[in-house]
């Protein structure tokens, strides 16, 4: 769903993943989509790289679900979406 002019937010923080990421990274690069990435260091092109310390893996994944959400929530706001009102997404679960 890249695409020209979008921003792709990555938190790269395993190394065991790298080799996934890396493919994935070139991919939205590729699209000319801008890419910034939480973590590790990449040494690709046009990528913003914010290095981060060292956490605990219990932590990491509360204070990056919390940094994503605060993203997505004032890019909504700049795009002038409600983020209290997401369409097309049904109030019930059916199967």
């Amino acid at each position: 769903t890249a695409k020209q002019g979008s921003w792709i937010f990555i938190s790269s923080l395993n190394e065991e993943n790298a080799d996934l990421e890396n493919g994935l990274i070139r991919e939205i690069v590729a699209q000319k989509a801008h890419v910034v990435l939480f973590g590790r260091h990449h040494d690709v092109p046009d990528v913003v790289n914010v290095n981060i310390p060292e956490f605990s893996d219990e932590l990491r994944g509360s204070l990056f679900t919390t940094l994503m959400q605060l993203i997505a929530y004032h890019f909504s706001l700049k795009l002038g979406l409600n983020p209290d009102k997401p369409g097309e997404l049904n109030r019930y679960i059916t199967y």
